[in-house]
């Protein structure tokens, strides 16, 4: 599985390539933006950034909810140590949790 850092993450901060890091798992939500149930702003705000205290804030927002959701499919890699530069911490449980 591919390993980004929050730079590379960043560099997909845009309506045109929306990759989100959620519980360490780095996914291209591109597709998803005009179908968030929260609106299109709610996803836009999160392009490009590590983003699990935000949408773990939702009352029905989990990492098993991801995989039911069909979000597996948009997996990209995962936010993880490359290089030396600074990163997001990620476990494999995260991970798991995610993938089906």
């Amino acid at each position: 599985m591919e390993q980004y850092t929050v730079a590379n993450l960043a560099d997909h901060g845009t309506r045109d390539s929306c990759w989100v890091a959620l519980y360490g798992v780095v996914f291209d939500v591109t597709s998803f933006i005009n179908q968030h149930p929260g609106g299109a702003n709610r996803i836009l705000a999160a392009c490009g950034t590590e983003a699990t205290e935000a949408y773990s804030r939702g009352p029905t927002h989990d990492a098993d909810r991801l995989r039911r959701a069909g979000f597996s499919s948009r997996i990209k890699g995962r936010v993880g140590s490359t290089r030396g530069q600074i990163n997001v911490p990620c476990s494999e449980k995260d991970l798991v949790a995610v993938t089906p």
